[in-house]
């Protein structure tokens, strides 16, 4: 990957795991997240850039994009793993599913 420029939206769980593989692997990054703690702590870590902001939004993709090409020029890839929990709408867990 030395060379490449990657997209990751979301800096936690599948995010982060895709960042830091990525960066051992000589990826360049910009991570997308809407946590700015996890984001910057991925950036130290990878050394990424971090784009900030609500990724449910439509001009969010946008601005992400404006941001690589203003850093990098170019992008190589894009791995969108960014999403939210419904739990707070009444789903759970699977095996706690009603019916």
């Amino acid at each position: 990957m030395p060379g490449k420029i990657l997209i990751v939206t979301g800096s936690t769980g599948i995010g982060a795991a895709t960042a830091l593989r990525a960066a051992a692997e000589g990826a360049r990054l910009l991570i997308a997240t809407g946590d700015p703690a996890s984001g910057w702590e991925l950036a130290r870590d990878t050394g990424a850039e971090v784009w900030v902001g609500d990724l449910t939004r439509a001009d969010s993709a946008g601005s992400v994009l404006a941001q690589c090409l203003s850093k990098f020029g170019r992008v190589g890839a894009l791995f969108n793993v960014a999403g939210l929990s419904g739990r707070r709408f009444g789903d759970g867990p699977a095996d706690r599913s009603p019916g």
